[in-house]
């Protein structure tokens, strides 16, 4: 495979492969809520499966991608989860479909490991691959609002059925597998390396952004499920919009702060969180369900894509797939874990939430909560992370090319 920049059809197929797959993902978590019998409550625990399940292959991830064919490993890694969409189409036990999804997080963490952190980094040249990992980041971050809002557009397309539904939401997943199919990779030797390692799973000395990564995707958790459980407008419109905030963050990154100073756009994402989360128990409608999910969207944007920028810029030689690999674990597992915490606090009227009791606004506990949250996530950013991280970083800090 020759080097190639950001521009090239086969750098663009995988990226593009990465939102396809990661809106099949989201798709199967959307319809979970909406499904005869589903719940927030169950599609919060079928994520937190979904992020122990990718520790699983963890301590193979070398192994397995320098022993075999990475192209091999993607397509059959796809294959898998088109084949679990059958678990979730049929009307199995809450806890039968809880355990597809912990499945589910093992064969994607195995798909991810293949394609975004080995394949698209032999691609690019080393001068690209800090911007390109960071595109390819951006094309997946999406899939989380293309994911929601494709699942609920179904029903519009006159399927009646949820077997339907679920059947049609696996066709991303199969459209980026003929995608990556059709790409010429060239066949990699086998290099002989152990079977368990750390290699392309956890950087142990990362563990402060682990910390940070975590609670920046907590903030993203709690706004999506609350998206799902606040009574009073479409769901449809708060993935969309939430879907435009993160398009907002991108060009905010690219154009805004591509110069700035280092902390700053951490502390803008903070600042669009904290916005975002007063809006949500405004008075008007249109406020709460369209500029707080867009407000929303900037803000997880620009601290996912920071967060993602610190792991990067850590990592030391031959250490890329492996930061890569740590800062996707952080995420997922900080995005499920804020994503349980909505429908585990109780409702104003007493048990468990389901979004009728309800009012309109978001309850004083998860506001209370969500804002002790953000203080935390700043505080300990400006006053360790960040001054450890200057300690502690391989390079410079800023990207200045994106082609």
């Amino acid at each position: 495979m020759g080097k190639k920049n950001l521009h090239s059809g086969t750098y663009l197929r995988m990226c593009a492969a990465n939102t396809l797959v990661c809106t099949y993902i989201f798709a199967n978590f959307t319809l979970l809520c909406v499904r005869p019998g589903g719940s927030v409550l169950l599609c919060g625990l079928a994520l937190a499966a979904f992020a122990v399940g990718m520790y699983v292959p963890g301590p193979f991830n070398a192994y397995l991608v320098e022993r075999y064919a990475r192209k091999s490993i993607y397509l059959k890694s796809l294959l898998l989860l088109l084949l679990l969409n059958w678990a979730f189409a049929c009307p199995l036990p809450a806890s039968l479909l809880i355990a597809a999804a912990g499945m589910q997080g093992l064969v994607f963490a195995i798909a991810q490991n293949a394609l975004g952190n080995t394949m698209v980094n032999d691609l690019l040249t080393s001068e690209r691959r800090t911007a390109g990992d960071n595109l390819y980041s951006w094309y997946g971050r999406l899939g989380l609002p293309f994911g929601w809002a494709a699942a609920l557009l179904l029903p519009y397309v006159g399927l009646s059925g949820h077997a339907q539904m679920q059947w049609l939401s696996a066709v991303p997943c199969a459209v980026a597998f003929l995608l990556i199919l059709s790409l010429s990779v060239p066949l990699k030797a086998p290099v002989q390396t152990s079977l368990f390692s750390t290699d392309r799973f956890w950087l142990g000395k990362a563990w402060p952004l682990f910390l940070l990564a975590f609670a920046a995707a907590a903030l993203e958790g709690i706004v999506t499920a609350w998206g799902f459980i606040a009574p009073g407008g479409p769901l449809l419109s708060r993935a969309l919009y939430m879907g435009l905030g993160f398009l907002l963050a991108l060009w905010l990154q690219y154009v805004v702060f591509l110069a700035a100073e280092n902390r700053a756009e951490m502390v803008a994402g903070v600042v669009l969180m904290a916005a975002s989360f007063f809006l949500l128990s405004h008075p008007h409608e249109a406020v709460r369900n369209n500029a707080a999910f867009v407000l929303a969207g900037a803000g997880v944007g620009l601290l996912s894509a920071r967060s993602l920028m610190y792991f990067l810029k850590l990592a030391g030689h031959c250490q890329r797939g492996t930061v890569q690999n740590t800062y996707m674990l952080a995420w997922r597992t900080g995005f499920a874990a804020g994503f349980l915490l909505p429908p585990l606090l109780p409702a104003p009227s007493g048990g468990v939430p389901g979004g009728v009791a309800y009012p309109s606004g978001l309850p004083t506990l998860l506001l209370v909560c969500s804002l002790l949250l953000l203080f935390l996530l700043l505080l300990g950013y400006l006053l360790g992370v960040h001054p450890w991280f200057e300690h502690h970083k391989d390079r410079s800090f800023k990207f200045r090319t994106v082609g």
